[in-house]
């Protein structure tokens, strides 16, 4: 397990945020991955929640 982020990931690093699930759906500004809630209901289907 490694803690902070590789060099080119912080070369590469524009922004960063705390969002809540409900809000990523409605992102405008480009994020990695491409569709955030897609993956995080494909990881955990209950949600943060469950």
């Amino acid at each position: 397990m490694r803690t902070g982020l590789l060099p080119d990931e912080r070369a590469a690093l524009d922004t960063y945020a705390w969002t809540a699930w409900r809000d990523l759906g409605p992102l405008a500004d480009p994020v990695e991955p491409p569709r955030p809630a897609a993956v995080l209901d494909a990881l955990v289907p209950h949600g943060p929640w469950g």
